[in-house]
């Protein structure tokens, strides 16, 4: 079996209060919590069972994810339950009841870690990179979540907190975007013709392509990114 223990964090709560507080459909892999101006204040991976939704977010983002659902909560006297689980990312073996399909592998929630088989941070941020799964904290923070491009957003979807911003971006231009790149060497920062749209966020070597592969979170521009290659 290989593992590795996220920094993130559970929780669950009812569907029907869920739905009114995320901008995707519940059957889907990915959520959002936005503000009401379409700030991004958690991204989720989701799982839907029965009549209730678990939710794994960075650890980071928990705090600010129960603020932010309090207010509405608890008038309704519905509980927003944090469970005390380690979250880990099984890339190979069975693992735990509930598992959130990933693009390799599958996270799953346990109470106690396995005796062996966890990979090492450098192993699994190969793994992150390359599998295109950008973290919050590192890659991105509380963005405009539409800046992001994440497909984690249904434009069909009923409403929900930060709906009306999100119908009304949809046909905007964004002024930013979480692209991947492909360097020779990292660059301290991400340039096109000469003038600087951002930063690298994350990196690693990438025997696959043979380069070093970048998140970098950018300003829109015209024209190819200085030295690098878009993934």
């Amino acid at each position: 079996m290989r593992w590795k223990r996220l920094t993130k964090a559970a929780i669950r709560m009812p569907k029907d209060f869920t739905n009114a507080f995320t901008c995707n459909t519940l059957d889907k892999p990915l959520n959002a919590f936005l503000d009401r101006f379409g700030k991004l204040v958690a991204l989720a991976d989701q799982l839907l069972v029965g009549e209730v939704v678990y939710f794994i977010v960075e650890e980071s983002a928990l705090l600010a994810l129960l603020k932010h659902l309090k207010p509405y909560a608890s008038p309704s006297g519905i509980r927003v339950e944090v469970l005390h689980k380690s979250v880990l990312h099984v890339l190979g073996g069975e693992r735990g009841e509930l598992r959130f399909p990933q693009p390799v592998g599958y996270l799953t929630l346990v109470d106690a870690l396995p005796s062996e088989g966890e990979i090492s941070e450098p192993e699994y941020e190969l793994l992150r990179i390359e599998n295109n799964l950008p973290r919050q904290g590192v890659d991105f923070r509380n963005e405009m979540f539409l800046d992001l491009g994440i497909d984690a957003i249904s434009f069909k979807k009923g409403c929900y907190l930060g709906q009306e911003v999100m119908a009304r971006g949809e046909e905007i231009k964004h002024t930013r975007k979480l692209v991947r790149v492909l360097y020779k060497e990292v660059p301290a920062i991400v340039t096109v013709g000469g003038e600087v749209v951002g930063k690298v966020t994350s990196s690693c070597f990438s025997q696959k392509y043979g380069a070093f592969l970048c998140f970098a979170l950018i300003k829109r521009w015209e024209g190819p990114i200085d030295n690098g290659k878009l993934v």
